[in-house]
């Protein structure tokens, strides 16, 4: 790799799992979708398709950095992805990096790994200022916890609060799920949600995914749910890591929408994530969907970039010629 600003990318290798946990760990930008869990639930649903493939990019002046790549394979196709299902990745350290290592992580992804999908996470603030104006725009919605709960929830709209009042009147109550049958009946609520929605949903997904979450781990895993009586009459599933939460899926059961099972869920995540002082509380991306966009504005909750990323792949010729660069070289 070219030096430059006296630092340079000295070696590139395979991360050991030891090593991808570490880096998790120990980073204060890192999502649940950095962790070696999400990349290996992936491999385990897409059997023979996607293959956690990490590696760790060694300087010239001693720092590292963690890459949680997942390879996804296609027939002779191969491709690779910054994190499963268009979730946040890129780097992670241990150490603190500087601008110039951001600098050569980010065009060793954009120059070294063709076929590349990459959502950039926007809690890393060199690798978002790298991506500025770069890939797909998108952003996701999120609430930096920097003040107590009860200020927080008073920066929020009439609508919200209302709504929790509402849940409660009506006899809701929230709690996280640990049985299975919990878990299959919150899949049962997105099986209805997946026919009401119809073409407008924008991904789908199997049991066996959802199975394979709650096996792996349970501990930053949570399906947080509200239960009428003994019915889920909605649910949540959030994810978390060291300083971040993130709410990944949720469904609720139409005939209830009006008791506010929503409201009340979100009500007591964000209470609980203040409570275990947590950073952020990211309410995702909203793909387009007006309506989710609307619903996460009443929480008072900024935007922020997370653009996508994606590289092409090279030709065999430019493989090949790339190959023999490098042997020369």
């Amino acid at each position: 790799m070219r030096p430059g600003n006296g630092v340079a990318i000295a070696r590139v290798r395979a991360a050991s799992d030891a090593e991808w946990d570490a880096a998790w760990l120990a980073s204060d930008h890192g999502t649940w979708f950095h962790s070696r869990a999400w990349a290996e639930i992936w491999a385990e649903v897409r059997r023979n398709e996607l293959l956690p493939a990490a590696r760790i990019i060694e300087f010239s002046d001693g720092r590292s950095a963690l890459l949680p790549l997942t390879e996804e394979r296609t027939g002779s196709e191969r491709r690779f992805r910054a994190s499963p299902a268009g979730t946040y990745g890129g780097w992670l350290a241990e150490e603190e990096l500087g601008k110039v290592h951001a600098e050569r992580l980010f065009s060793y992804l954009i120059d070294e790994v063709p076929g590349l999908s990459w959502r950039v996470c926007p809690w890393d603030a060199l690798a978002a200022e790298m991506a500025a104006g770069q890939g797909e725009p998108e952003s996701t919605r999120a609430l930096r916890l920097d003040a107590s709960f009860e200020e927080i929830e008073r920066r929020w709209s009439n609508g919200p609060r209302w709504g929790v009042r509402r849940a409660r009147r009506e006899g809701l109550e929230v709690g996280i799920a640990t049985d299975l049958a919990d878990w299959r009946a919150y899949f049962a609520l997105y099986q209805a949600s997946l026919a009401r929605w119809g073409e407008r949903a924008s991904s789908r997904y199997d049991w066996e995914l959802f199975e394979a979450i709650r096996t792996r781990d349970a501990e930053n895993a949570r399906l947080w749910v509200a239960r009428l009586g003994s019915e889920i009459v909605a649910g949540a599933l959030v994810f978390y890591a060291p300083s971040h939460a993130a709410w990944w899926h949720g469904s609720a059961a139409a005939a209830h929408f009006g008791k506010r099972p929503m409201n009340l869920l979100l009500h007591e995540m964000i209470r609980d994530a203040c409570e275990q002082d947590l950073a952020i509380f990211d309410f995702g991306p909203s793909h387009a969907h007006g309506g989710v966009e609307e619903f996460k504005s009443g929480y008072a909750a900024d935007a922020f970039p997370c653009p996508m990323i994606r590289t092409s792949r090279p030709a065999w010729r430019s493989r090949l010629h790339r190959a023999l660069s490098k042997l020369v070289g």
